[in-house]
């Protein structure tokens, strides 16, 4: 039994290794350049003059911030096996704290980003009228200052602990704080921006099949071209929520289980094949963030020649 036990940790540690050595550094490598030039293209002026562009801006620095704060440090960990948050209390409460924060701004940004193309696919030119780049400025700033004071819970409540093993461990205090910390990162960070993601998702859907809509604008030339740029930005949009909730779904429904089930007594093999679980979230957090602007060139063929038009513009400017 206790060789078989021995083997199965072998066998998850072998994917684990796999997982964070090779494939975690390409995923991150990918996610950064993808950042860099999603931020690029939607900074131009032809596309910064719409709002929604505001956000994907701010979904760019977001992404940028998962990669290097987030999946970075773990990535280095497995590489190098020097496990940096036990390294001491204050490197456990700053990467913790990061961790948390990251993944959070780049949901709720989504969410606001959902929420500006629900309201510019509406029937209604008043509701449309709503999305601008002031609103759009001012929620972006509003969400990141809630994120950072909301979480700074962790910088008081994280520590390292001796466990009974004689394993060191960077955890919630032991406590009333765990179980508001689990509940916390189960509700806050994972089923509000998920529900929300979803029900904006569905309604856009059914804004874009409900009506034409009809721009505010009454020149025809600029109507069509704001027309073009609003459907493009909402159909990335879309294609963002959908891997984010398909695969963020993963983590929330291990999360509700861990919770579910945190005073039960487990075997060995199943409290292996669930540290194995856990360990392999992260990898499933950064992957929605780091694949989008590859997903976006996918699916548009608009992102693609505006891409085009904007890096090989720059690119020709400096020649």
């Amino acid at each position: 039994m206790t060789s078989s036990i021995a083997d199965l940790a072998a066998y998850y540690s072998r994917i684990l290794l796999i997982t964070y050595s090779p494939i975690m550094p390409i995923l991150l490598i990918m996610g950064i350049v993808g950042a860099i030039l999603s931020g690029i293209i939607f900074s131009h002026r032809s596309m910064r003059q719409n709002p929604g562009s505001i956000y994907f801006i701010a979904l760019s620095v977001t992404i940028s911030m998962m990669m290097v704060l987030d999946g970075l440090p773990l990535s280095l960990q497995f590489i190098t096996n020097i496990p940096f948050s036990k390294l001491s209390p204050s490197y456990c409460k700053l990467i913790n704290y990061l961790t948390n924060l990251c993944p959070v701004l780049h949901r709720y940004c989504l969410v606001l980003a959902a929420i500006d193309r629900t309201l510019i696919t509406s029937s209604n030119a008043t509701v449309r009228k709503r999305s601008t780049h002031r609103l759009a400025y001012w929620t972006i700033s509003g969400m990141t200052l809630i994120a950072i004071i909301y979480h700074i819970h962790i910088l008081v409540g994280e520590n390292l602990y001796v466990l009974s093993s004689g394993t060191i461990a960077c955890a919630p205090s032991i406590g009333t704080y765990s179980y508001f910390f689990a509940y916390s990162n189960l509700v806050v960070n994972n089923l509000i921006p998920l529900s929300l993601l979803t029900i904006l998702a569905i309604k856009t859907l059914r804004n874009l099949q409900r009506v034409r809509i009809q721009p505010i604008n009454t020149d025809p030339i600029v109507s069509n071209t704001h027309r073009s740029k609003d459907r493009q930005l909402t159909i990335l949009l879309l294609a963002d929520i959908v891997i984010l909730v398909f695969l963020q779904s993963f983590v929330t429904s291990l999360t509700m289980y861990t919770n579910i089930t945190r005073n039960q007594v487990k075997s060995s093999s199943q409290q292996l094949f669930e540290s194995f679980l856990t360990n392999t979230t992260p990898f499933v957090v950064c992957t929605p963030p780091a694949i989008s602007f590859y997903q976006n060139l996918l699916i548009s063929k608009s992102f693609r020649r505006k891409a085009k038009e904007v890096l090989f513009g720059r690119f020709c400017q400096h020649q």
